[in-house]
Order: structure tokens, then C-alpha cells, then sequence
């Protein structure tokens, strides 16, 4: 918070927080067009609806990574959620936080939270540790008081409803090995490291292997703190390390639980040659998972 009062923030993320040409002119991290946020979707009959629940795109999901917004959402439609997406989304306020900048973390927050309550959701979804924390923890430390909803990683509320013998999973052919990656947010901040186990292990024909380092243990991908905004080799150097650790494990599919560790582990697959694929959780788990059915 000193550096950003005092003008000294490394040059490309204090460029990346501007309020001109940057975050705060575009609501969003890539400085891209703010109405083509929801341009992924399939039709507009979610949007800005009367809902028990908001799906939180995110910035990434929605600009950079539009096949995870969409897997999402399937997954969504497929687990019985009654859900809305709010067409004025703005970030969730993570990167003013990684930047020193509370004040307008909080404002970015309590503009989408005047919108989850127009639509009279009382739970929020997210497929982005990172926002997911922002509503859930962050919002509160802000502000002295917690956000008005329920904030889940989408992982959370498949594990539940798998549980309850809600869903099923389709078998995953030819048998294939995977291992997966612990976000730092999403485990060493807010603890969920079995739910996205237990959907992986659920799935026939896939064998989960841990890499040797995982859970409170795992090491951050690189991407952590919009630290590439500016200390791009940094992060690539974190990322080659988690790759080989990765493909030392034999597996086949490299999982995470989070748009930018896969953004950033698939350019350090690229950059290693590695064999084995990267993958978002989400796209894997909209392939499998099927609603229960009568009769099933």
C-alpha cells in the first residue's frame, strides 16, 4: 500500500491499475472492450435473471480463457442450478489488493454485490480461486463485514451434489493418468484441497497420482499476484519447476483448479516440449459428468 501511494508500483502494473487504460476504464485485466465480457455465452436467456445463484465469470474465463466460462456454465446447467450471470460484472477487485489498492478492491466488490442483490441470488459460484476470495474473505477484512452471499468454487458445489448422489460420471476412455495441481489460493488460503479430488477420483478410467510436493505443500505455479505483470521470468521459472515435477509423476494430464495456473502451466508445458496436457478441471469434468436420472 505505500508503494501505490507513493507512485513506485513496478511500471507494468501500475499501468495494468490505471484509471485510465487501465482496470479502472475497462473493469477487466486485459483492457478489453467491457461490453464484450459475456461474448462466450451461447444465448442470453441467463443473463441479469431472477436467481438463487450468481456464476462470477472473471476476467480470465471471460477474455482469455472462454472455454473455461463455458465449461463452467454447462456444468452448471447440468448440476440443476438455478443460476444467473450479471451482464455488468466488473473484476472481482483481486488485482487493486495484489496492487496495494483497498479502497477501490472494495468498491470494485460492492458494485457486483449491488447486482447479485437485484437478482436476489443468495450464493455466488466461481471457477476462479482468486475471485472466489475476494466475496468470501477479502470483502471482509475490507470492510469490517461479511459480503451478503455465499461464495463456492464450483468444485465445492459438484463435490456436494456428486455426494448426495446427485450427478454420475461417464467413464473416461482409454484410462488415462492425471495429477493435479493445488492453486495457492484455493488451498493454502481457503483450505479446499479435497473436493477437486474427490470429482477426479470419481471418474472411472482415471488414476489420480500426486505429485511430491502437493496440498499445504504444492508450489505456486508463477502466477501468483499478478507478479508476470512484471516479473515474467520469475513466473516462468516457477512454472517449469511445477512442470517437471509434474511430468516426473508419469501422468498423462496436468489438472488445476484455476484459469491462471493453467494459463501459465500451459505456457511452461510449451516452453519444456513436455508430452503430458494441461487442462482446467472443468474442462475434464464437463466431459464426464452427466445428471442422475430416474432409472440410472
Amino acid at each position: 500500500e505505500d508503494l501505490a501511494r507513493l507512485g513506485l508500483l513496478p511500471p507494468n502494473m501500475a499501468a495494468g491499475l490505471a484509471d485510465e487504460g487501465g482496470l479502472g476504464e475497462y473493469h477487466n485485466v486485459y483492457e478489453a472492450p467491457h461490453d464484450e465480457r459475456l461474448a462466450w455465452l451461447p444465448d442470453t436467456s441467463r443473463v441479469d435473471q431472477q436467481a438463487e445463484v450468481v456464476f462470477f465469470v472473471g476476467c480470465t474465463s471471460a477474455y482469455a480463457r472462454q472455454n473455461m466460462a463455458l465449461d463452467t456454465y454447462n456444468l452448471l446447467e447440468k448440476a440443476g442450478v438455478n443460476f444467473t450471470v450479471l451482464s455488468d460484472e466488473w473484476c472481482c477487485g483481486h488485482p487493486y489488493l495484489a496492487g496495494g489498492m483497498p479502497e477501490k478492491a472494495a468498491a470494485n466488490i460492492e458494485h457486483t454485490l449491488a447486482l447479485v442483490k437485484q437478482v436476489g441470488a443468495r450464493q455466488m459460484v466461481f471457477n476462479c480461486p482468486g475471485c472466489q476470495r475476494a466475496f468470501r474473505d477479502d470483502y471482509n477484512k475490507l470492510t469490517g463485514h461479511a459480503a451478503p452471499v455465499e461464495a463456492f468454487e464450483v468444485v465445492e458445489l459438484l463435490a456436494d451434489r456428486l455426494a448426495a448422489g446427485e450427478l454420475r460420471m461417464e467413464r473416461y476412455r482409454p484410462k488415462t493418468t492425471v495429477t493435479y495441481h493445488d492453486p495457492c489460493v484455493l488451498g493454502r488460503w481457503m483450505g479446499i484441497y479435497e473436493a477437486p479430488r474427490q470429482l477426479l477420483k470419481a471418474i472411472p478410467g482415471i488414476n489420480l497420482v500426486e505429485m511430491s510436493r502437493n496440498r499445504r505443500d504444492g508450489y505456486c505455479c508463477g502466477a501468483g499476484g499478478m507478479i508476470r505483470w512484471d516479473f515474467g521470468e520469475m513466473a516462468n521459472l516457477a512454472g517449469a519447476d511445477r512442470i517437471a515435477e509434474a511430468a516426473a509423476t508419469g501422468a498423462e494430464i496436468l489438472l488445476s483448479a484455476c484459469p491462471a495456473c493453467v494459463m501459465q502451466l500451459q505456457q511452461s508445458r510449451q516452453k519444456a516440449k513436455a508430452r503430458l496436457k494441461v487442462m482446467d478441471i472443468t474442462e475434464l469434468l464437463a466431459q464426464q459428468i452427466r445428471p442422475l436420472r430416474t432409472g440410472d
